[in-house]
């Protein structure tokens, strides 16, 4: 039985997370959830509501770490989590303007994620590959900034030739 994975490590990755300096690039990602919750306006409010936060979103992501970098790869994965609770430099060279990380996923660019939960399975069904689980949050920052980054990245994504 061979041992060498059929997944290309150096083909154009699925998902790319980083803060700024270290980067994880994930090249087996199965599948990518984006959920969004939307909060009802307090009633009775009036020009209040332009100011409190109108959803949260929740990106989960699914899929393999392969080869021989996988353990480097997992080490890196769990790095970038803490490094964004912790403040990343992506939030010390903006000025605070970014804080998290960054993901680029097919479903856009997102910044300020925070990663809540990883999970990495190593199983005997997957010779040289952990299966993994990323879930993570949007603390997009309120405002007219933080709505032109919004769309600045979207509009960005649309240009990926998907």
């Amino acid at each position: 039985m061979s041992r060498v994975s059929f997944v290309n490590e150096l083909g154009r990755p699925s998902a790319i997370l980083t803060d700024g300096v270290l980067t994880a690039t994930l090249h087996a990602v199965t599948v990518v959830t984006l959920s969004q919750t939307y909060h009802l306006p307090p009633f009775g409010s009036g020009l209040g509501r332009a100011m409190i936060d109108t959803h949260d979103d929740t990106l989960s992501l699914s899929g393999l770490l392969v080869g021989p970098k996988r353990m480097a790869q997992r080490l890196l994965l769990e790095t970038l989590a803490e490094s964004g609770m912790r403040g990343s430099p992506a939030s010390l060279m903006s000025g605070g303007v970014l804080d998290g990380l960054i993901l680029v996923t097919p479903l856009g660019i997102r910044m300020n994620m925070f990663v809540q939960s990883l999970t990495v399975t190593a199983s005997s069904a997957k010779i040289a590959a952990f299966d993994v689980a990323i879930s993570l949050i949007q603390a997009p920052k309120l405002g007219l900034l933080g709505k032109l980054m919004d769309v600045a990245t979207s509009v960005a994504a649309l240009d990926d030739g998907t």
